[in-house]
């Protein structure tokens, strides 16, 4: 979605018997905002909605090497497991120290109690050795695309991720299709395992009507994701057979999933 909001809120104990909050709000993907006075066990509450994916970062460019979310609370709803992205390109502008877990990121499950769900998501700020004021800001990461169209044995869903910059990490998410005519939803799991840092992206195929089964139709084509922004990218391509002796195919159209914009 491209103008929602988060609400972010910050908990300062200044004193054991006192504390306060303050409310931030955001527009999606907006400029970093600037929190003050953060210290340790701090936390920092996210609401999100379902069947979504998103990431949260912090940056302190004055202070580079104190400081990062040093753990998730899930104050409600389902539990996503959050994924720890700040050395992944593009990597979290710290100055200096190890930025690995001031970028976390996850996606949501698609229901809760039978239906959709907003959710309170919290991070913990930790690792602080004097009160920092950083910078946060959090972004849907969904990929989207909207088509209506018929399915032939020549439509496929092309997933490529650029490859990690840890050896061995995976990065994994969900691919949901939905009919335009009856609303009908088809999902399926997919992973990447970066094995080598030596290889720079990595493709992933899916004929959709391997995924869609009996449904005939496609409209909605939602990926949810753990990866950091921009590194998974996604598009539907359309396929012609020119030759039966030997197989061979022609490229007919493409189109691209856009982030966070249904």
């Amino acid at each position: 979605m491209n103008y929602k909001m988060l609400f972010l809120v910050l908990f300062c104990c200044i004193l054991p018997s006192q504390a306060f909050a303050i409310d931030f709000g955001i527009g999606m993907d907006s400029p970093p905002i600037p929190l003050s006075s953060v210290i340790n066990n701090d936390a920092l509450q996210v609401v999100t909605n379902s069947g979504e994916s998103y990431c949260c970062s912090m940056t302190h460019p004055l202070s580079p090497t104190n400081g990062n979310f040093s753990g998730l609370l899930n104050f409600e709803t389902v539990s996503p497991a959050a994924f720890a992205r700040g050395s992944q390109i593009p990597v979290v502008s710290y100055g200096g120290g190890n930025a690995t877990n001031r970028r976390y990121c996850w996606y949501e499950a698609e229901s809760a109690n039978g239906g959709p769900f907003t959710a309170s998501r919290g991070f913990i700020f930790g690792n602080i050795t004097s009160p920092i004021s950083p910078y946060v800001s959090c972004e849907e990461t969904t990929l989207y695309g909207n088509y209506n169209t018929s399915v032939t044995e020549f439509n496929f869903l092309e997933l490529t991720a650029r490859s990690s910059t840890i050896d061995g990490e995976t990065l994994s998410g969900v691919i949901t299709l939905i009919s335009s005519i009856n609303g009908q939803r088809r999902s399926q799991n997919f992973s990447f395992s970066f094995e080598s840092l030596n290889t720079k992206y990595t493709r992933l195929d899916i004929a959709i009507h391997d995924l869609l089964q009996s449904q005939r139709d496609f409209g909605a084509v939602i990926i949810k994701h753990n990866g950091a922004p921009g590194q998974l990218s996604a598009r539907t391509s359309y396929y012609d057979v020119t030759s039966t002796a030997p197989l061979d195919f022609t490229l007919v159209g493409q189109a691209d999933l856009k982030r966070g914009s249904r």
